[in-house]
């Protein structure tokens, strides 16, 4: 397991990304990836992301 990801670093990991906790916006995913995009394109990267998320949550849960 990667350093970054080990549970004893999640929190720090956490913080240095997000420290205030905030939702991804259109405009923090145009900043943090460089790329152009509309703001409906953004949301629906935002959505394809947060369900990646939970496939990965439910998944993980599986194994145990």
């Amino acid at each position: 397991m990667s350093h970054l990801t080990s549970p004893a670093n999640t929190d720090k990991l956490q913080v240095i990304l997000n420290p205030q906790k905030l939702p991804l916006t259109p405009d923090k995913l145009r900043e943090l990836s460089g790329l152009q995009m509309t703001d409906e394109k953004a949301d629906e990267i935002i959505h394809s992301i947060r369900l990646f998320c939970r496939v990965l949550y439910q998944l993980s849960h599986q194994i145990d």
